[in-house]
């Protein structure tokens, strides 16, 4: 049995207007690309829905303006951000192009509205979907609609744990999402009275655990849920069973190296204060989904501040903690999505 937890407030909600052919304002930047491509060869988006393609420099770092166009604006249109939207059922190509190089286009497939796949989890029929962790299959299901890679990579974005504060173990059994995949399962090993983990996103590429010195090019997308919180949820499931920790810590990154705190189960004691809790945490050993709103989470005691920026680089991307030595915290289908 899967139970579900929804919290839910009004927000703002900013529109963006939408234009078939238009130029970026070129960024202050570190030199001239040499090459570019698109976050994603395809793209699969509802009559009246968005999507947004990223444009990839090579080599990282550099910048340059863009200009975008469809092909057939009478299927799907693109604003200078690269945001598309689906205007009928059809087929058309999105092209990113900047003076001097071979531009990068995506294939657009443009679905009639209601057509999502009703087999799917609820979950997984939402858009804009940044994914932290996600078993392969399920992620497949997803795939057009995943806007940013958050999970760690051993590259740019590195998972990390504090002073070997937990073990990470085989997981046995299904996956919140019935699939017979690994999912996240950690044993809290530190007798500091302190464990936790995360995924630091860099501001060079790692080599090992060493830094080198290729830069890593920030993330752009993450802007769009400071503007618009209400419309962007964090997902996360826990499977609670005799061994689980009493309270588990999340965080996420809120700008200027503060985090977006909150607990599930008890709340949770840090060395900065009490960060609160969000729902309950049954150990009945089910799998238990929560989906939370970030402009309810912007509601808790010491969230009060939320800006991502246009230049996400060298922070955590997603932080985690379970307390005391012997306990355990297994948890999947950890994402924000926008319902």
């Amino acid at each position: 049995m899967k139970k579900i937890f929804y919290l839910a407030l009004s927000a703002a909600v900013i529109l963006m207007s939408a234009t078939s052919c238009k130029k970026d304002k070129k960024e202050e930047g570190g030199g001239t690309p040499t090459g570019i491509s698109l976050s994603k060869p395809a793209l699969s988006v509802e009559e009246g829905s968005s999507s947004t393609l990223q444009v990839l420099f090579t080599p990282a770092g550099t910048t340059a303006a863009v200009t975008w166009k469809s092909t057939d604006e009478t299927v799907a249109i693109v604003d200078n951000n690269g945001k598309v939207t689906g205007v009928k059922k059809g087929s058309t190509t999105v092209t990113a192009t900047v003076s001097g190089l071979t531009p990068a286009s995506c294939d657009v497939t443009v679905t009639e509205k209601g057509t999502v796949d009703p087999t799917l989890h609820p979950s997984l029929q939402g858009s804009e979907y940044f994914v932290i962790f996600l078993d392969e299959t399920s992620r497949a299901k997803i795939a057009s609609k995943i806007v940013q890679d958050l999970g760690p990579d051993d590259l740019t974005k590195k998972l990390y744990v504090w002073d070997n504060s937990y073990e990470f173990k085989a997981s046995d059994g299904p996956n919140f999402y019935g699939v017979v995949k690994p999912w996240t399962s950690v044993s809290v090993n530190s007798e500091a009275g302190y464990s936790g983990a995360g995924i630091y996103l860099s501001n060079f590429e790692f080599n090992g655990n060493d830094k080198t010195t290729t830069p890593v090019a920030p993330y752009t997308t993450l802007k769009r849920i400071t503007d618009n919180p209400g419309d962007y949820y964090f997902h996360v499931a826990i499977k609670g069973n005799a061994t689980s920790t009493s309270s588990a810590f999340f965080g996420l990154p809120a700008g200027n190296n503060v985090e977006l705190k909150f607990a599930i189960g008890d709340n949770f004691p840090t060395n900065e204060g009490t960060v609160y809790s969000i729902a309950t945490l049954p150990k009945d050993g089910e799998w238990h989904e929560y989906d939370i709103k970030f402009s309810d989470l912007l509601n808790l005691p010491g969230n009060s501040t939320f800006a991502y920026t246009n230049s996400v680089t060298d922070t955590n991307l997603f932080s985690f903690m379970a307390g005391a030595a012997a306990k355990t915290l297994d948890f999947d289908a950890v994402f924000i999505y926008k319902k």
